[in-house]
């Protein structure tokens, strides 16, 4: 047993978020398992995207796809290096140990590989994070970091007393805190959350949980960074217990069982071609079906209403519902949440940026990456 305990307390919200997701797991591995396929679209591409847009990156998910398939890429040669570093980190993510000090410094050392000259070994320096021109959380002295990330695995290897979903989150928050390396530390710990969750359930190797993380940065950020002094992980196990929970139910409201359809495939351009005749619309909310030939990756149709198609393409970062009304010419505020802003979300082509709030009067919508898909297919057919 671990003499060293970290901050955190176990809230009763904490606790349902925790079986409500354990019920979550358990309803889509059986589907998974029976067949059906998951809504997310190259969940790899996706995580290495948002987690290095979280640091800064410009690159897209088709400029990574083409990296993973060894295709040119114009971007800065130092962003297409963390990329390519990133992609081989997941790629090895399955075969390493969690719990063991010399895998986070070997999936350290893929990462950062080129680009930091102490890549795969604990800091000598002091480092910190910036928030508003002054360092908002400096680390450790570096004399104390063999030492905090020594007891830090010593008491990830003797948690059994906490369910992975909360080992996980808190490993993830002290690893921030601590900030062992000189560089790479958020994408580490983004890597080893979902290591850490995989080795719990493998339906977590076809989430991207990153993404989900990069679409609410700021309350990431916020979370991450708000304990700090007194260094308690509370209020981010339940930050990420609730990004988890939403990425679950957004791979629920899309996930169906495999049928017969007309074959989609991308290629690394990032564009979807089609092959068949669509099927005919037969509802007004949007329906998504899977081809049944076999591919790498699961691949999407999304079939949307005239009204759901014109709100995607109107939208443009975030817009709160009076602009896209305005926008789309339209005055009836019922008709278009009924007949657009409804069916879109849904559909999970858009979402808002404070689900937390959905009366906020600062309410706003933006696109899910299922929503740039379908555009990009629909400039395809123009």
């Amino acid at each position: 047993m671990s003499s060293y305990q970290p901050t955190f307390t176990l809230s009763s919200d904490i606790l349902e978020l925790v079986v409500a997701i354990s019920e979550q797991v358990e309803h889509l591995s059986a589907a998974t398992e029976a067949g059906a396929k998951l809504a997310s679209v190259q969940p790899t591409i996706q995580n290495v995207t948002s987690s290095l847009a979280l640091e800064g990156s410009s690159l897209s998910d088709v400029q990574v796809s083409a990296i993973a398939a060894g295709a040119r890429v114009t971007a800065p040669a130092r962003q297409i290096l963390a990329a390519s570093n990133a992609l081989d980190g997941y790629a090895q993510m399955a075969a390493w140990q969690p719990q063991q000090s010399d895998a986070l410094l070997q999936a350290h050392r893929i990462l950062m590989q080129g680009l930091s000259h102490c890549a795969g070994e604990y800091r000598s320096g002091s480092v910190g994070t910036m928030g508003g021109g002054e360092a908002s959380h400096v680390g450790p002295a570096a004399s104390e970091v063999p030492h905090l990330m020594g007891r830090l695995f010593n008491w990830l290897a003797h948690s059994d007393g906490h369910h992975p979903l909360v080992s996980s989150a808190v490993f993830h928050y002290e690893l921030a805190y601590v900030r062992p390396f000189t560089d790479g530390n958020g994408r580490l710990a983004r890597l080893w959350h979902t290591r850490l969750l995989q080795q719990w359930q493998p339906l977590f190797s076809l989430l991207s949980l990153s993404r989900r993380l990069h679409q609410h940065r700021e309350d990431y950020c916020q979370a991450i960074c708000q304990d700090t002094t007194h260094r308690d992980a509370t209020s981010f196990i339940r930050f990420m217990l609730e990004m988890i929970q939403q990425t679950l139910l957004s791979e629920q409201s899309l996930q169906v069982t495999p049928q017969a359809s007309p074959h989609v495939s991308r290629d690394i351009s990032g564009q979807m071609v089609s092959q068949g005749e669509d099927s005919a619309l037969s509802s007004a909310a949007p329906q998504v079906s899977f081809s049944t030939t076999p591919q790498a990756t699961p691949q999407v149709i999304l079939h949307v209403t005239p009204q759901v198609e014109k709100l995607i393409t109107v939208l443009e970062g975030q817009q709160s519902r009076e602009e896209l009304q305005t926008t789309l010419g339209l005055t009836d505020r019922k008709s278009f949440r009924q007949r657009y802003l409804k069916p879109a979300l849904e559909a999970g082509l858009i979402e808002m940026t404070r689900p937390e709030k959905p009366q906020s009067c600062l309410q706003a919508y933006r696109l899910t990456y299922g929503a740039k898909a379908r555009l990009a297919e629909l400039k395809m057919d123009g």
